[in-house]
C-alpha cells in the first residue's frame, strides 16, 4: 500500500489529508485530527463538519 499526505484548502482554512492507496486503487481518505480541530475551535464550528469538507474536497479532487 502506499501513503502519501495531501493538503485541501476547505471553506475553513488549510487541512492535512492521508491518502492511502493500494494497487493504484484509492482506498482510504482520512483528514488530520488536529487541522481539523483547530480549524473548527477557530471558526465556531463542529469537528465533523470541518473534516466531512475536507474529505469531499479531497475525493473532488481526486475524481472518485
Amino acid at each position: 500500500a502506499s501513503r502519501h499526505m495531501a493538503k485541501v484548502e476547505t471553506k475553513y482554512g488549510t487541512v492535512n489529508c492521508k491518502v492511502s492507496a493500494w494497487q493504484g486503487q484509492l482506498v482510504n481518505v482520512s483528514a488530520e485530527y488536529e487541522d481539523c480541530h483547530q480549524l473548527a475551535e477557530e471558526q465556531g464550528v463542529p469537528l465533523k463538519q470541518v473534516q466531512q469538507e475536507a474529505i469531499r474536497l479531497l475525493y473532488e479532487r481526486l475524481g472518485d
